[in-house]
């Protein structure tokens, strides 16, 4: 017989078996969506923290990628850091109210941006911090600093200096606090550690304290408001030698040499009544030193069934006399063209190679190119006139007269491609650049700056050079000096004698050079004479210290 207390009793265990059931699926749930959001969460928080160090590293790369998924967690975080990013990029942001609660390293990002120069974006996001109140005074300490604040910076040093956090930084803060109360600040520096150069904070204005060298507006720019110390590679005392030397001859023009393996430039004169350093600017005639560039493209283009050649101190050409400076008679070869710098060999050496040629040379070796930056420095490259089929030009353009203008620095680093095989790094000034902490946020030595010009017999062309020196027709046989092999060439630009522009470059010691050197010494006659007797005094006395 059925029992319904049995059936009853059934149905209630039943109902009570589903109801945990279910609460046992909700409670699962409920479980599984707070791990869920944890895992969530620990995802986005791993995210926010490599969007962070992304934007310290300055890997923007990274940082657009990354910044560019959602957030929903650190959203805020988000959009701090893209406020952050927008002022590094110099781009227009709207106001932005940061919120007090945030998982950011801010002094971390705050450190970074004055690590790095960053000084109007680190002010700026200092700015947005007031709310932490003390705790961020050595960075608003920093900042007075930076901008030479000098009466905002003692008021809170007043506060600064009893606290213990902070003592690593007391006596370089008291030295900078020193240095803004002379209101001439030393900002720039040279190889060795001396001051060139320092800023009048009454006039804003630099005052040099070396000579032949011209710090440029951009330079003065960048630190007429923001204290930055910036160590360019000219060694000071070597730039005194010069001073001498163009004082004593009392010529116009300059002087550029640079150390091959570093690429940095010791010296850098200018002589000039103009407040510029012409010798990364002005424009000169080459002349004989692009028979050096003749040279290499005859070796490589044309150089079979040529020799020997018979100087006899002139060429008639289409219907005109294309001139040499003196009759050099019998020509064995290019070796020996170059160390007597023989107009007719070479203006017959340009013909055979043909125009196209020789302009594809010009072009290998930087003519014609947009000037390059150095940071605050420009450079002009040299520059040829256009080059057509026609003898006459062909001529001119294979001995550097009339189609052709260079400047000295393009002349340097001609200078520094032979020595070095046609490979090596751009010669520069800017070394190193740090914050008024002395951090160092700009390196040369991690820049990309090398150079190939591949397919040119440089070693034929370094032996020729030496013939310059060392021949006795040689037109430099002058500079032959105990201490030093050099080898060089010279170049003498210009309508008539005594008012030549004389150019001389070159590299030593000849056998494995290690440094580079261009001359220019205006309406200074023969580059064979007073500017061979210049070098060597140069060498002279700069050979007694090196």
């Amino acid at each position: 017989m059925l029992d319904y207390k049995d059936i009853r009793d059934f149905e209630r265990r039943k109902r009570l078996r589903q109801r945990k059931k279910k609460l046992l699926i909700i409670a699962a749930s409920f479980l599984l969506i707070i791990i869920t959001v944890f895992l969530a969460y620990q995802i986005e928080k791993r995210k926010i923290i490599r969007l962070q160090e992304y934007l310290i590293s300055h890997n923007f790369l990274e940082f657009d990628e990354l910044s560019s998924r959602g957030f929903f967690f650190f959203n805020q975080e988000k959009k701090e850091l893209l406020f952050i990013y927008s002022l590094l990029q110099n781009k227009v942001k709207e106001e932005f109210q940061l919120k007090k609660n945030s998982s950011l390293k801010r002094e971390k990002i705050l450190k970074m941006l004055f690590d790095s120069g960053n000084y109007s974006v680190f002010a700026a996001y200092l700015s947005k911090l007031n709310f932490l109140g003390d705790s961020l005074q050595l960075y608003r300490l920093l900042a007075a600093l930076s901008f030479y604040n000098l009466a905002e910076a003692q008021d809170i040093f007043l506060k600064f200096k009893q606290n213990r956090d902070y003592q690593q930084y007391r006596q370089i803060v008291e030295q900078r606090i020193k240095e803004l109360k002379s209101k001439r600040i030393p900002l720039i520096f040279d190889c060795r550690n001396k001051v060139i150069g320092r800023l009048n904070l009454e006039t804003r204005k630099i005052e040099p304290e070396i000579p032949g060298f011209y710090f440029s507006s951009a330079l003065e720019k960048r630190i007429k408001n923001e204290w930055r110390r910036i160590y360019l590679t000219i060694n000071s005392d070597w730039q005194q030698l010069l001073e001498k030397l163009f004082m004593r001859r009392k010529f116009r023009g300059g002087f550029l040499l640079a150390e091959l393996q570093s690429a940095a430039v010791r010296i850098a004169y200018s002589s000039t009544t103009q407040k510029m350093n012409t010798i990364f600017e002005e424009y000169f005639e080459p002349a004989s030193i692009i028979k050096c560039l003749t040279y290499l493209a005859f070796l490589k283009f044309g150089k079979s069934n040529f020799f020997p050649v018979y100087c006899n101190g002139n060429i008639a050409v289409a219907g005109k006399i294309f001139y040499d400076w003196m009759k050099h008679g019998k020509v064995d070869d290019a070796e020996n063209a170059l160390a007597v710098s023989c107009n007719v060999t070479f203006a017959e050496m340009a013909a055979k190679i043909g125009h196209q040629k020789l302009k594809e040379t010009f072009i290998d070796f930087n003519f014609d190119r947009q000037p390059d930056q150095d940071f605050y420095f420009s450079f002009n490259w040299g520059r040829f006139r256009n080059l057509e089929n026609n003898i006459l030009d062909i001529y001119k353009a294979g001995v550097g007269l009339e189609k052709e203008e260079l400047t000295l620095w393009h002349a340097l680093w001609l200078a520094a491609a032979f020595a070095r095989n046609g490979r090596g790094r751009q010669p520069f000034l800017v070394d190193t650049e740090y914050n008024l902490l002395q951090v160092g946020y700009y390196s040369n030595s991690l820049q990309k700056n090398d150079f190939v010009v591949e397919g040119y017999d440089y070693g034929a062309l370094k032996k020729a050079m030496r013939a310059v020196v060392e021949s006795e027709q040689g037109t430099l046989k002058k500079l032959r000096h105990p201490a030093w092999q050099i080898a060089a060439k010279t170049g003498t630009g210009g309508k008539k004698d005594p008012d030549y522009d004389a150019v001389i470059i070159g590299f030593f010691p000849a056998e494995a050079p290690r440094y580079a050197f261009a001359l220019l010494l205006r309406k200074a006659g023969r580059a064979d004479r007073n500017a061979a007797d210049f070098l060597k005094d140069f060498f002279d006395v700069w050979s007694e210290n090196n």
